[in-house]
């Protein structure tokens, strides 16, 4: 099962706190970015998990951060096909490789569960705008933790990670370029 691939559009407004005085914005609503991590996919066997693009990319974001994933309460990750939730929480390190299909069925990436995933529903329930997918998940993450924050948040935690790896994207090395 794949998320349809739909149009779509996002922006977001990326500024330090002077610009958002400047710009006469709450900085109440306001989401501190603690890590961004932009990274290529590299050539691994896929039995070879701990190289895969979002691990690495997550272990840099935590250290970059000074976070760990026992710090986070919620995660939106990239689901753009079934498996994609079940992949991403092992990358994440919520789970070991191998956990992430049993630690869902036993419910702990349900919403109330210990780490809930996509609590907006994921790529597979929306649709899949390609270039606008993270930051219209960290949206409407943000919109879910100001409107009604206990279906968004584990009532364990306190540091949310919107995802698409974060926000959570994952995505293969780009094909050579021809000089022709």
């Amino acid at each position: 099962m794949c998320a349809p691939i739909s149009d779509g559009a996002a922006a977001a407004v990326l500024c330090t706190g002077e610009g958002l005085k400047r710009m006469g914005l709450d900085s109440a609503r306001a989401i501190k970015v603690k890590a961004a991590i932009l990274r290529s996919g590299t050539d691994r066997p896929p039995e070879d998990y701990k190289n895969h693009l979002t691990r690495l990319a997550a272990l840099q974001a935590y250290e970059q951060a000074g976070l760990g994933p026992e710090d986070m309460s919620v995660a939106e990750v990239h689901d753009a096909t079934a498996v994609g939730e079940v992949i991403q929480i092992e990358n994440l390190g919520f789970v070991e490789f191998g956990e992430g299909g049993p630690a869902s069925l036993r419910g702990e990436t349900r919403i109330g569960g210990r780490i809930p995933v996509n609590p907006s529903g994921g790529l597979e329930s929306k649709g899949h705008p390609v270039g606008a997918t993270g930051i219209g998940q960290v949206l409407n993450w943000s919109h879910s933790c100001a409107a009604k924050p206990e279906r968004a948040r584990s009532k364990a935690r306190k540091t949310p990670l919107p995802k698409t790896v974060a926000v959570c994207t994952a995505s293969k090395k780009p094909p050579p370029v021809s000089p022709f």
